[in-house]
């Protein structure tokens, strides 16, 4: 059968052990995300991280969710826009909150469907 989900984030740990060696680890991105996730909404379609944002020293993850569809403010109904969630996570791996982004509180308008979050980069500060 079809294996249809919402999308979904692993994150991978490296560690050194006291004996040099490097050990991995993978488990599922947990915690209070409360996204409006939908089936096949591509959740991780892309990642990318933003320096430290909440103080507590550890980057923050951005996850792109390419097929995600918000609803229009102008009361034309949900379209394929995409969205971007900005993710703090702590030590544990375990997200404590997160920012949603659309194109439209970004400024950017309404998108063509399938674009908003297809690919994200985080760019150094140029100032």
């Amino acid at each position: 059968g079809s294996h249809q989900t919402t999308g979904s984030v692993l994150l991978l740990t490296v560690a050194q052990d006291g004996g040099g060696a490097l050990r991995a680890s993978s488990r599922r991105m947990s915690g209070s995300f409360e996204g409006s996730l939908q089936l096949k909404d591509g959740f991780g379609s892309a990642l990318a991280t933003l320096p430290d944002m909440d103080g507590d020293g550890r980057p923050e993850l951005v996850v792109g969710s390419v097929r995600d569809d918000p609803p229009d403010p102008g009361g034309g109904g949900a379209h394929v826009r995409g969205e971007v969630y900005v993710c703090f996570v702590n030590a544990s791996g375990v997200v404590t909150r997160h920012v949603t982004i659309t194109s439209r509180s970004a400024g950017l308008g309404a998108c063509r469907p399938y674009l908003f979050a297809r690919s994200l980069a985080a760019l150094p500060d140029v100032d």
